[in-house]
């Protein structure tokens, strides 16, 4: 039997397949070294920690867990934390930056990864929350002075025609300090399909949102979900749910040409041939190239999940399956951010699979004819290694740092480092 997770990490992840069918997998598994940085002890400094790490010039690391801090609603549990993890004479010291209060909902959900500014502020999403009678999502700041922190309600989402409403996970940032997202509904008047935002900082310091995008549902999709990302010259990428030309969701493009942002759909989705959703994703990356690489969790011939890639030609894009989880030694249900490195090589994780059956860390390195190559550069045990992991960040040396939701010595999650 494929071991489950708890009610926590079931509430972050409602996993829709009954069962999951055990195959053999061909999998290669690295010699890497695997290092638990923190174990969460539940309390105040938070528990279960979920999606992908933030790394700062000085070599911190900032996240979020899904329960814990210093405020004691959420079901006697804590609503969750924003924390830090500084290196400290060979171990790392860990500071809860911010408790998440409980609004309006019981469980007001800290979604996606943090981002960071050049200054050092953190800006994170809450999914429900914000305006007491929509509760439709709010994205906070955190700004640092003189060693303290503080928390700013930067905007609560309201829907409607003006606004989004239901904050997807994360954010993403530009060069010139901006920041982008996407909301699931709100936007046009006529549909409310979803709408993509961007907050510009003003002189002053305060911050102006701007709707750069309304879904229609047609041609152009509807409903955007999941992770955007965005490229180093600052356009933007996500995926649509519905729409398009087949009904089934779109892959599109946001680029800004003489203060103008201008949609181009690069891909128009099928239902997948196993009846999975493949515009359901739960990462999403581009590299160097302009190529972009997406999780779908629920896809693939088992519906345990696929990786697949878009490339772009003449403006459209091709879609080709770099991977089709079985459950096995590979992993199965990808879940969590995914990160490309120089060589265009992919990393990213599985909450299920791998050797122990909770969860891989994995690598793909680009082959020839197309074909990719997978490497296992860990399993994990539910022992002190922590178990379901979701998503992992690069730094320049190379290490990989992610989170695992449970496990670890308290069995309330981990941070921990990889090297190669």
């Amino acid at each position: 039997m494929t071991p489950r997770p708890s009610n926590a990490v079931l509430f972050r992840r409602v996993l829709t397949a009954a069962s999951l069918v055990i195959l053999l997998a061909g999998a290669a598994t690295a010699a890497s070294t695997f290092k638990v940085l923190y174990s969460f002890k539940g309390g105040t400094d938070g528990g279960f920690p979920f999606d992908q790490l933030v790394l700062d010039p000085a070599g911190n690391l900032y996240g979020v867990t899904g329960s814990g801090g210093s405020i004691t609603e959420c079901y006697g549990s804590g609503c969750g934390a924003v924390f830090e993890l500084m290196p400290r004479d060979g171990r790392w010291a860990q500071t809860v930056l911010y408790s998440i209060p409980a609004s309006a909902s019981p469980y007001p959900d800290p979604n996606g990864p943090l981002v960071r500014d050049s200054s050092g502020s953190l800006f994170g999403v809450i999914a429900y929350a914000g305006d007491p009678v929509c509760q439709c999502g709010e994205i906070y700041e955190l700004t640092r002075s003189a060693g303290v922190w503080t928390e700013t309600d930067l905007h609560n989402f309201v829907g409607g025609a003006s606004d989004g409403q239901y904050v997807n996970q994360g954010l993403v940032r530009d060069s010139a300090g901006n920041f982008y997202g996407s909301t699931g509904g709100g936007g046009n008047q006529d549909c409310g399909c979803g709408t993509v935002f961007e907050f510009s900082p003003g002189p002053d310091g305060a911050w102006t949102e701007t709707l750069i995008y309304q879904f229609t549902g047609a041609r152009d999709g509807g409903y955007p979900s999941g992770p955007m990302a965005i490229d180093a010259q600052g356009n933007l990428y996500g995926i649509t749910q519905s729409g398009g030309v087949y009904g089934y969701g779109t892959a599109y493009k946001l680029a800004l040409s003489n203060g103008t942002w201008t949609e181009t759909t690069l891909f128009d989705f099928t239902i997948d041939a196993s009846g999975g959703s493949v515009s359901q994703i739960s990462g999403l990356a581009v590299d160097a190239a302009g190529d972009l690489f997406a999780a779908a969790p629920y896809a693939g011939g088992n519906q345990v999940g696929i990786l697949y890639e878009l490339k772009p030609t003449a403006g459209y894009s091709n879609y080709s399956v770099v991977h089709t989880f079985t459950g096995a030694s590979d992993g199965g249900y990808p879940f969590g951010g995914l990160t490309t490195d120089k060589a265009g090589n992919v990393y990213g994780t599985t909450i299920y699979g791998g050797t122990y059956e909770y969860g891989t860390v994995y690598k793909f390195v680009p082959g020839k004819g197309g074909r990719w190559n997978e490497t296992v550069l860990h399993s994990f045990t539910n022992g002190s290694d922590g178990s379901y992991p979701e998503g992992v960040i690069l730094d320049s040396s190379g290490n990989l740092y992610g989170t695992s939701a449970e496990g670890g010595a308290n069995n309330n999650g981990i941070v921990f480092e990889i090297t190669p």
